[in-house]
């Protein structure tokens, strides 16, 4: 983890940062064709406060894509269930193996 993922030490203008970033990649991405969804954490959920300014940024600029709040299989307070199978196998597993 770096940073960005630090939220516990976070200043109120680290945050105002961070919002503006997702804002500006938001903008910058949502009408590209290859962009089907937007994961604004890794592994990690972020804090209440700090997802919902990601999501305000999300909503200002019209992001029409699916958003992810973790890479994990966790649930957010503000977004449910993230849907997401972090929890191996991450080789090959039969089809049967989903089912």
């Amino acid at each position: 983890c770096d940073a960005w993922q630090n939220w516990d030490e976070w200043s109120n203008r680290t945050l105002a940062v961070a919002a503006a970033s997702v804002s500006d990649q938001a903008r910058r991405l949502r009408a590209h064709a290859s962009v089907v969804a937007f994961l604004y954490s890794s592994d990690e959920l972020p804090p209440p406060h700090v997802e919902g300014a990601y999501l305000d940024a999300f909503r200002r600029e019209r992001w029409a894509g699916g958003l992810l709040a973790s890479a994990a299989d966790d649930t957010s307070a503000l977004t449910g269930p993230t849907g997401v199978k972090m929890a191996g196998p991450y080789g090959w597993v039969p089809p049967n193996y989903w089912y």
